[in-house]
């Protein structure tokens, strides 16, 4: 069991883990992503869309135009239920960029691996003990981890926080939402509805956006988010329950 050192140890490669991690390396620190899959392929598209802001500090960067070039600009920024047109905002990024999270994390991935930074895919953090000095970071291969800090970017449900004994404060939720990806027989209807029990939509995966609207075409899977009618559900969703 070697045990190998680093200024930051971030577990976690996601957006969050990814961005922390080249702000590092750009400030010349020594820093190691642990990232339990493979590499950064995503089984489905997750979130899409990156806000204004997120645009500049990626411009700021130099890398905004590698999404850019891969994305749809829109007017969607939204509050409640109102749309907001940002065209006048006083910045070069007046808009937001349609484009799904499995893709930001492709091209993210690709700009990290231009910096100096380790990514180690296939391990994750299992635990870690600290002292005044720095903290010692277990790995799933049985690998040590010497940093001066570890850094949780790994989830809601974060192994981190939760072994460092911070707490996630908060209120229970009050709505429950599925999100899948899926193949549907005949010609589903487009579009958002609301009932009582929430908001509902379905659209095609792939899309473009022509002056501020969205255009689907006509075949292809569908991605759809469903209000569930109760908001404590009981292990994993079944196709039933989407359906």
């Amino acid at each position: 069991m070697g045990v190998h050192e680093h200024a930051v140890v971030i577990a976690g490669g996601g957006p969050a883990g990814m961005m922390l991690a080249a702000e590092l390396a750009l400030a010349r620190v020594d820093v190691a992503v642990i990232e339990r899959r493979p590499d950064h392929e995503l089984a489905g598209s997750r979130a899409g869309g990156l806000h204004a802001r997120t645009i500049e500090v990626f411009d700021q960067r130099g890398v905004a135009d590698r999404f850019l070039a891969e994305g749809q600009t829109a007017q969607v920024a939204t509050f409640g239920t109102a749309v907001l047109d940002m065209s006048d905002f006083p910045t070069r990024h007046p808009y937001s960029l349609g484009l799904w999270q499995n893709h930001i994390e492709r091209i993210m991935a690709g700009w990290l691996a231009e910096l100096p930074a380790q990514v180690r895919y296939g391990c994750e953090v299992t635990g870690f003990t600290h002292d005044d000095s720095g903290v010692d970071v277990e790995l799933s291969d049985g690998e040590v981890l010497r940093a001066q800090y570890l850094v949780g970017c790994d989830g809601g449900r974060s192994l981190i926080r939760k072994h460092a004994g911070i707490d996630f404060p908060g209120w229970d939720a009050t709505r429950s939402n599925l999100i899948a990806e899926a193949e549907m027989t005949g010609d589903p209807e487009l579009g958002v509805r609301h009932d009582d029990v929430g908001i509902h939509g379905i659209g095609r995966v792939e899309y473009e956006i022509r002056d501020g609207e969205i255009v689907y075409p006509d075949s292809g899977p569908v991605r759809v988010m469903v209000t569930e009618q109760h908001v404590v559900s009981n292990g994993e969703p079944t196709l039933r329950d989407l359906s």
